[in-house]
């Protein structure tokens, strides 16, 4: 099924971790206690969980099938897209910049980096091709948010009417 279908190398060594099952509402302190830092800068001063697939899209993730991926498996239809594995910590700029499709984070030369696939003011001066800290996501979530930005850059959105 899915693992099968997505390249390989989006599969990292020690790509994530099976700690504590956290229920719907403390998903966000469980992401700050395993992270304590911004994924992308190392700052510890971050302020965002950040889910790899936002929950706007918590119809296409029920349709696809990828809450096989969640560590959670008894979440909520309302809450489907907010398991630990789906979430990282960003530092509240480098969040806005995700969210906005600008940045990625993808496997290059058997580690994740981040890629900014779009002019920024500065971040992508300063953390193009860095070195992702230890992410503790699966690569499922990864992949499929990077089909989301690239869909984002030619002004297309997923849902479930999408047929890839």
């Amino acid at each position: 099924m899915w693992p099968a279908q997505i390249p390989p190398e989006w599969h990292q060594p020690g790509g994530f971790s099976n700690q504590g099952l956290a229920a719907a509402s403390a998903y966000v302190a469980e992401v700050r206690g395993r992270d304590r830092s911004c994924r992308i800068t190392g700052f510890s001063d971050a302020g965002s969980v950040a889910p790899l697939i936002p929950r706007e899209e918590a119809d296409w993730f029920v349709s696809r099938g990828m809450s096989l991926f969640n560590l959670n498996q008894a979440l909520s239809p309302a809450y489907i897209t907010s398991d630990v594995l789906n979430c990282l910590l960003l530092r509240d700029d480098v969040y806005r910049v995700f969210d906005d499709a600008k940045l990625v984070i993808v496997p290059k030369n058997g580690k994740y980096v981040s890629h900014f696939v779009q002019q920024t003011t500065n971040l992508g001066h300063l953390y193009h091709n860095c070195e992702s800290w230890e992410l503790g996501v699966r690569a499922e979530f990864l992949y499929a948010r990077f089909a989301w930005s690239v869909l984002q850059l030619h002004g297309l959105f997923v849902s479930t009417q999408t047929r890839f």
